[in-house]
């Protein structure tokens, strides 16, 4: 029975950040989830490898 309501649970979760997203948009997913940098590194040395 504990897992029937974690499963409830994080499906009324899931269902609630769906729907939170198709109403604010793409900000709402680029305020929860930052940016991901892009690699520093522009190319590869050849002395490192």
């Amino acid at each position: 029975t504990v897992w029937i309501f974690v499963a409830i649970l994080s499906a009324v979760v899931c269902l609630i950040m769906i729907w939170a997203v198709a109403l604010k948009g793409y900000s709402m997913v680029a305020c929860i989830l930052p940016p991901v940098p892009g690699p520093k590194i522009k190319g590869f040395d050849t002395h490192l490898l």
